[in-house]
């Protein structure tokens, strides 16, 4: 980008990518904290960079509240999941809340990536308080309480 300042304070978009490769080889991107798994009782930890200049923007009066959104793979309704944005606990009661049942990606041929490319999804999208967000490293934390019995697969 030739004035990289232009777009200072645009919104931006932060992705954490999957890895790439076949689920069963090793993985050209091990450093990639997706796909992960949840089981119940355990905690997952997820680390998102935000490269913006959030004090500056703070300091303007230009900062607002960003979104987080989470896809899951094969989510069961009855599960109970706790999440925590910085150590702050976020209600799943105030996301939206978005179900796409067999949803497919398509990605042109040879392109393998350890994410499953169907499967029924579920996005949450919080709104998070902009003084919970930092400059640096954000900690996204995900507890699984209690996993249904009966749902015959593990959300990702």
């Amino acid at each position: 980008m030739s004035y990289p300042k232009v777009h200072s304070r645009s919104d931006k978009r932060y992705i954490l990518a999957p890895r790439e490769g076949t689920a069963s080889e090793t993985t050209t991107t091990p450093e990639r904290q997706i796909p992960a798994e949840l089981t119940e009782g355990d905690t997952i930890s997820l680390n998102v960079f935000v490269a913006d200049d959030i004090e500056s923007s703070r300091k303007e009066g230009e900062l607002r509240d960003p979104y987080l959104t989470i896809r899951f793979s094969f989510f069961c309704i009855e599960d109970r999941i706790d999440f925590r944005f910085n150590g702050h606990q976020l209600s799943i009661r105030d996301a939206e809340t978005t179900d796409e049942r067999a949803l497919t990606i398509k990605l042109p041929p040879g392109i393998p990536v350890q994410a499953p490319l169907g499967m029924s999804a579920h996005w949450f999208r919080f709104r998070i308080l902009a003084d919970v967000v930092v400059q640096g490293t954000n900690n996204l934390e995900l507890r699984c309480t209690y996993m249904s019995p009966v749902a015959g697969f593990t959300p990702v």
